[in-house]
């Protein structure tokens, strides 16, 4: 079992963007990559953290982007959580997000496993089901 390692000092993002403890958290479902009809291609599903009043991108704590085919089951789930920094839902994968960065076993020089494509596919889950995981 590894010790928990508080939000601010996380070994891989210490010193790289806000303390999500004083942070809102805001998803992004975004379509990209227009294909040969003209419809969008790819659906960008990512999040961040960032302190109020703070616009710029290296003062956000951001999560790893999932890239999927637009209108897939995942872009779908994404969009029922829904875009912004607004709804129980999001506030939802926030505080999942949260609980595991909280319990982040990283090392310094690694990526944030906490903030990874899988973890953030199962905080939108959870936040659709209503579960903690």
């Amino acid at each position: 079992m590894t010790a928990s390692v508080p939000p601010r000092r996380c070994p891989a993002r210490h010193g790289q963007g806000a303390d999500i403890r004083n942070s809102y958290f805001m998803l992004v479902v975004n379509d990209s990559c227009t294909g040969p009809d003209g419809q969008p291609a790819r659906t960008e599903i990512f999040g961040f953290f960032r302190r109020e009043g703070e616009e710029h991108d290296d003062d956000a704590l951001m999560t790893a982007c999932l890239e999927v085919p637009a209108g897939s089951p995942v872009a779908d789930l994404a969009r029922q959580v829904g875009s912004g920094w607004k709804g129980r839902r999001i506030r939802r994968v926030a505080r999942t997000l949260r609980r595991n960065i909280e319990q982040c076993p990283c090392s310094p020089g690694a990526d944030c496993p906490a903030l990874d494509e899988v973890r953030l596919f199962e905080a939108i889950e959870h936040a659709l089901t209503g579960s903690s995981p």
